[in-house]
């Protein structure tokens, strides 16, 4: 089984760690029931995520084969969707709960904005490297079970 260096280690702890608000998500989502709390949910995570791509820069990339590759994919999806999210969530806030089109559009407008999440799936990891990581990392641990539950957690879980 493949052994994950310190650097790559540190690397999946500051990735995965900034998909832990996807957790809120899922569990968050369900007890949401106006714009305003959705507002909120979602200006957190694109604050978390634009944290995410900012900590990524000053991350040595990990180590093995690709890892550079995952490494400036990552910087660039968490610098596009931290701010999306952020706008979304500020957008959100001031849509009147009573206008069933403005929300249509809104949830149509932030599907689209998911997708940006795929592009990390581009990536193809190694069953070895994904397994040492989920093994040794336990941010990423936690990510693979939000994955096999969530499609939000799947599109953001490194693929092999």
């Amino acid at each position: 089984m493949t052994e994950l260096d310190a650097q790559s280690v540190t690397w999946f702890q500051t990735f995965c760690g900034g998909f832990s608000g996807l957790a809120d998500l899922e569990t968050k989502a369900q007890s949401i029931s106006t714009p305003a709390q959705a507002g909120e949910l979602l200006g957190t995570l694109g604050q978390a995520f634009t944290e995410t791509g900012q900590k990524l820069q000053s991350v040595p990339p990990p180590t093995f084969e690709g890892g550079d590759q995952l490494a400036a994919t990552s910087q660039e999806v968490f610098n596009k969707v931290g701010p999306a999210f952020t706008e979304f969530g500020q957008q959100a806030a001031t849509i009147d709960q009573n206008d069933q089109a403005a929300l249509q559009k809104f949830g149509t407008d932030f599907q689209q904005q998911l997708s940006s999440l795929k592009d990390v799936q581009n990536i193809q990891l190694s069953d070895s490297v994904k397994a040492a990581a989920e093994k040794q990392v336990p941010e990423c641990a936690t990510l693979a079970k939000l994955g096999s539950g969530s499609s939000a957690g799947a599109s953001a879980a490194p693929s092999s």
